[in-house]
């Protein structure tokens, strides 16, 4: 059950509303309305929202669905620069999609896929590690694409860069 919901309520009914307020008895749920009539997505509406109250680390579920545009809206508020450091991440049926602007490591398996592609005009990658296509003192291109379905060759794989932004989308 939902502690808050956030956004203009276009996609929810007052039957709805009704059944989630019912459901739980003693359980007031918070609705925060807003204008239809905005500049911010519903989703960017609910981000502000966690980082004003200080949550650092953000897990999005069904950000992604049959709405291209909302969709691609989605992942690419993971880059917003008003978000600092926070971990932000969506989460699908078979992907993990975050943002890296700074060196990291990830977990995974082996023969497991996962992207990296530039938010920037380019990445530079000092060293990649674990992975099938290493990366070593070169540049990852905004387009045309090239970090598409990569895959690991270990349990752990290091990506090391120095410039840039990526979006990492990764198997699970």
């Amino acid at each position: 059950m939902p502690d808050l919901i956030i956004g203009d309520m276009d996609s929810i009914t007052k039957s709805m509303v009704e059944r989630l307020n019912s459901a739980e008895p003693g359980k007031d749920i918070e609705f925060i309305s807003c204008s239809p009539n905005k500049d911010e997505s519903d989703t960017q509406l609910a981000l502000d929202h966690l980082i004003k109250c200080g949550f650092q680390k953000i897990i999005l579920l069904g950000a992604l669905g049959s709405s291209a545009d909302h969709s691609f809206a989605n992942i690419v508020l993971l880059a917003n620069p008003a978000y600092g450091c926070t971990d932000i991440r969506i989460i699908t049926d078979n992907s993990e999609i975050f943002v890296a602007k700074k060196s990291f490591t990830v977990e995974g398996r082996k023969g497991e896929k996962i992207s990296l592609f530039s938010l920037t005009p380019y990445v530079y990658f000092k060293k990649t590690t674990g992975l099938l296509y290493s990366l070593k003192r070169e540049k990852l291109l905004f387009s045309p694409v090239r970090g598409l379905s990569n895959e690991f060759t270990d349990s752990i794989a290091k990506i090391d860069f120095s410039e840039g932004e990526l979006l990492v989308i990764k198997e699970i």
